[in-house]
């Protein structure tokens, strides 16, 4: 019995010195971080794609605030799934991180059941921005507000087309909301990218998509394309005159396309507090903010305890926008 004890507490005194050690070893990265090597940031899309602008504005500041060398690395395709299942792998030493999305922080595990990560092997360290999506029509289409669209929709229910950058993917279950909402059906036409379903809407090979101001504000300047209505609380600066879906009848339709940062599971806690708040002092920057909002992202900081819970709502919201739409497990 005593052989046992002894034995037991020589096991705990092994263990409670290897945690020791993992602590002193943790706090030691935080305080050598970021100048021991480069700052990794990982862009799960193509460079010049909304998140990569935002990535690359927050890696400038970063070098000039921190003084810290950041590398930008593009890593597309699959939704995002890339580059997720590639820095969810990566070692948690506070010099790589993910700048997410809903399509590879959330829904790319809640529509493929064959993914090669979760969501539980990231870390939400802040939220930094997000966009406003709207519904638009091609100039070919018999109507231009969304009374007439859910009437054109009731009247030839599956008919009514509307692209997207791939299944289970924001530009893709934003609008099944609004289907939900309105109680229609319509047609889904998903393309191999964001970029090719934009194509395709321009070429008026389907009706609908939803999609950023940004890129929507020039086409309908243009008579390229008519705006239905834009998700969001407000009319936006850019489309004034396209309304909001709660004047439309529709109220909390309310639907954006966010960018946050993540990190591998298990990243020193410290390495994430410090990135939360450089985000914050970069959304906040006088000089930055700006240059952010130019980009037609909005600045909309959510630091590292308050993102965590949010991201719990996230999950749960489209999660059961996932189930309504009964969308099938893709590969």
């Amino acid at each position: 019995m005593i052989s046992y004890l002894a034995s037991r507490i020589v096991t705990i005194l092994r263990w409670g010195l290897f945690a020791a050690a993992i602590m002193h070893i943790s706090a030691v990265q935080a305080q050598d971080w970021p100048n021991a090597r480069p700052i990794k940031l990982v862009v799960p899309g193509a460079a010049a794609s909304s998140v990569d602008t935002v990535t690359r504005l927050f890696g400038l500041f970063l070098q000039t605030k921190l003084g810290a060398n950041v590398v930008v690395e593009n890593r597309p395709g699959a939704l995002g799934a890339i580059a997720a299942s590639y820095v969810a792998k990566a070692a948690p030493d506070g010099y790589i991180f993910i700048m997410g999305a809903q399509d590879t922080q959330i829904l790319l595990a809640l529509v493929n059941k064959n993914t090669q990560f979760s969501s539980k092997d990231f870390i939400p360290v802040a939220k930094i921005s997000e966009a406003s999506l709207l519904i638009a029509a091609t100039p070919k289409i018999p109507f231009d507000n969304v009374k007439d669209m859910i009437t054109h929709a009731k009247l030839n229910p599956g008919r009514l087309s509307f692209a997207s950058g791939g299944t289970g993917g924001i530009q893709h279950l934003s609008v099944e909301v609004v289907k939900n909402r309105a109680n229609i059906d319509m047609l889904h036409v998903p393309y191999k990218s964001a970029t090719d379903a934009a194509n395709g809407f321009m070429a008026s090979d389907v009706d609908l998509i939803s999609a950023s101001p940004t890129f929507l504000a020039p086409l309908i300047r243009q008579g390229k394309a008519k705006g239905i209505a834009i998700m969001r609380e407000k009319r936006h600066p850019l489309l004034p005159n396209v309304p909001t879906f709660a004047e439309a009848g529709i109220p909390s339709l309310n639907v954006a396309s966010w960018v946050g940062i993540f990190a591998p599971l298990n990243t020193p806690v410290e390495i994430v507090a410090k990135m939360s708040d450089s985000v914050m002092e970069f959304v906040n920057s006088p000089e930055m903010r700006p240059r952010l909002e130019a980009t037609g992202q909005e600045p909309a900081a959510i630091p590292y305890i308050e993102f965590n819970k949010y991201m719990a709502a996230e999950w749960v919201k489209w999660e059961g926008v996932v189930k309504a739409a009964r969308i099938e497990s893709v590969n």
